[in-house]
């Protein structure tokens, strides 16, 4: 039996850990742990040139007033959009 696209959405949400659907999630996390604050890893510069095949990546972490990570984020700026795995992602 196939379940309708409403039940599998309501299910869905009770599973989601910060609800996000209506707000952003820095927000959600400010709410559970306060100022919250980014700390980018690695943003690369998309302007300069890279060898063939390679993504353009910013890397950062979430972070709380103590410094404790509670979120790692990766976005891929630019990539190449044949590569399946990157898709799957």
């Amino acid at each position: 039996m196939s379940k309708s696209f409403e039940k599998i959405e309501e299910e869905n949400l009770k599973l989601e850990h910060f609800p996000t659907k209506e707000r952003l999630h820095s927000d959600v996390l400010e709410d559970k742990y306060g100022p919250i604050r980014s700390r980018i890893i690695r943003h690369d510069n998309v302007s300069e040139k890279h060898k063939p095949g390679e993504e353009y990546i910013r890397e950062a972490h979430l972070e709380d007033e103590s410094g404790i990570s509670r979120t790692y984020a990766l976005t891929f700026l630019e990539y190449d959009k044949s590569n399946s795995e990157i898709l799957g992602i």
